[in-house]
């Protein structure tokens, strides 16, 4: 009987460069200490199982339902029509179409075998949920069925998931890397994806301001801004570029203050951008007023998550915000990432 592997994965905020990024510019991100975790074991059931633990979804596939999955897939004029078109729920469809690929291009039997996600990480809320289940997913698979690709490779086919969970071609390239090596990622259009060589810890409030908007929605408004007045939007875009290159620096450096200040003037800019709101601007002050080191939204914006960076008078700043309503929790730098999260235990068939 086969070891059975679990994979943690972490969650992902970013740090700077939102929307820019679209638009070639330097992001950066950090993982943080919440997981997405998958467990895989061998069963006697002639089916791979995908089970949604949080969710209460459990779907069985052959291989050849799979490989058919994947071929619609490969297929598709638009994700709109692929998704629409699949007898799969939706919140299934992104797992089966990674382990659809694997089974087409490694002619591999992914029957006998169960797969149990869950996750501690909160949805809908900037914190990549998505793209941590889908790298915790890819990383179980490919080590338990002994499958050797690249870094690179590797985050690719997790990128699949995320893809069909927000339709978009783009989707998760910073994401996904971050949750797979874990600390700190940078990426742009011209440099790719790259592991930063961070170890500084930093202090970090995660604040829920409240519902948020779609991430494309977000992303449509920019797109429209840029469209009408692009040169404007470009020097907006470079501002951010440089919050995130002069952040980067002091990340490295561990100067937090700069960090903190850069963090704000980066908030400044998408509330340039239009993609703030009343909470997220009212968080932000509230961390300015109680002498916090900086804040901002984080994520596609319209609400959703601000991210605060506190240095000894965390408490006063908790209290504040608080105070005026906003749920606020602590979540520690995850240095590590799915790459080495791993861990095997002997199970009983079932």
């Amino acid at each position: 009987m086969k070891q059975s592997i679990t994979v943690k994965a972490p969650a992902v905020i970013k740090l700077f460069g939102e929307h820019a990024v679209v638009y070639g510019k330097l992001s950066v991100a950090v993982a943080l200490a919440l997981y997405a975790e998958t467990t895989i074991k061998e069963t006697e059931k002639d089916k791979f199982e995908i089970e949604l633990k949080d969710l209460n979804k459990h779907v069985e596939f052959t291989n050849n339902e799979l490989e058919a999955i994947y071929d619609s897939y490969t297929k598709k004029e638009g994700y709109d029509s692929f998704i629409k078109n699949q007898k799969v729920e939706k919140e299934i469809l992104p797992y089966a179409v990674i382990a659809g690929k694997i089974r087409k291009l490694r002619n591999i039997s992914l029957v006998n075998t169960k797969v149990i996600i869950k996750s501690d990480i909160p949805i809908q809320k900037g914190l990549a949920s998505s793209a941590a289940c889908s790298t915790s997913f890819t990383i179980a698979l490919l080590k338990y069925f002994n499958i050797n690709i690249t870094d690179n490779e590797a985050i690719e086919l997790a990128r699949e998931g995320d893809k069909v969970i927000h339709k978009s071609d783009g989707a998760g390239r910073i994401d996904i890397s971050t949750s797979y090596y874990g600390g700190y990622v940078s990426y742009s259009t011209e440099n790719g994806v790259k592991k930063e060589d961070i170890n500084n810890a930093i202090n970090l409030l995660l604040i829920d301001t409240g519902p948020k908007k779609s991430t494309a929605e977000m992303v449509g408004h920019v797109a429209e801004l840029y469209k009408n007045n692009k040169e404007y939007i470009e020097g907006v875009f470079n501002e951010i570029e440089k919050c995130a290159k002069d952040g980067l620096k002091f990340l490295k450096e561990g100067n937090q203050a700069e960090v903190g200040r850069l963090l704000s003037k980066n908030h400044e800019y998408l509330s340039e951008l239009g993609v703030s709101n009343d909470n997220l601007n009212k968080t932000v002050e509230i961390v300015r007023k109680s002498n916090g080191l900086g804040a901002k939204l984080s994520g596609g914006g319209g609400g959703g998550l601000a991210i605060a960076l506190v240095n000894g008078n965390e408490n006063t700043i908790i209290n504040n915000l608080k105070q005026e309503g906003f749920n606020v929790f602590k979540a520690p730098v995850s240095i590590d990432g799915a790459k080495t999260l791993i861990q095997y235990k002997n199970l009983s068939v079932g």
